[in-house]
């Protein structure tokens, strides 16, 4: 996931599934603008949602990364990879 900015703000999101939607050879023309979702719209999750919602909505987009927004703001990513692994330690530490 990428994350496009504008004036130092987060305005969207844009994933290689956005990208790859796009004819190669319009690459050159195509503003990332054009293709992003508005980070109002992305797929994301509050800070308060527990891991187990967060690896269930990386399961159900299919996604490997989902941002963490709070308020239209992104204050965080959290990846596939280390959900499962801070999963699997807390299961292993019968936590």
């Amino acid at each position: 996931c990428f994350f496009i900015s504008e004036d130092g703000r987060v305005v969207g999101t844009l994933t290689l599934q956005d990208i790859v939607r796009i004819p190669q050879a319009k690459w050159p023309f195509t503003l990332a603008r054009q293709v992003m979702r508005p980070i109002n719209q992305a797929a994301g999750i509050h800070p308060d949602s527990d891991l187990q919602a967060a690896l269930q909505q990386l399961e159900t987009t299919d996604a490997a990364q989902l941002p963490v927004i709070e308020q239209n703001e992104l204050v965080g990513m959290l990846s596939r990879e280390r959900v499962i692994r801070y999963l699997q330690t807390r299961a292993e530490l019968g936590i």
